[in-house]
């Protein structure tokens, strides 16, 4: 079982650099044009804003995951349902 998370880790890495960094990349290039007078009104700045946040909450996440040992992210995802219902975010 192992293996299947070496692998998962693998497949997450190469999908964050193809997808979420660059991603990264292009939200702070468009909030920084957005900036600039008359380029970009207060709603679009916000929505840009608002998509950086996630977007960045999502590499934070990544990389809590990230830095588990595979033995802890093996026990974190056979435990998960669980541990989500000591937490208090499902419901019993």
């Amino acid at each position: 079982m192992k293996d299947v998370f070496a692998m998962f880790r693998v497949i997450t890495r190469e999908r964050k650099k193809r997808e979420i960094d660059p991603t990264l990349q292009v939200l702070h290039e468009c909030i920084a044009a957005a900036d600039k007078p008359k380029l970009a009104d207060r709603y679009t700045r916000e929505r840009l804003t608002d998509l950086l946040q996630f977007f960045e909450l999502a590499e934070t996440a990544y990389l809590q995951l990230e830095r588990l040992p595979t033995t802890a992210l093996f026990k974190l995802a056979k435990t998960g349902d669980k541990t989500l219902r000591l937490l208090g975010l499902t419901k019993l």
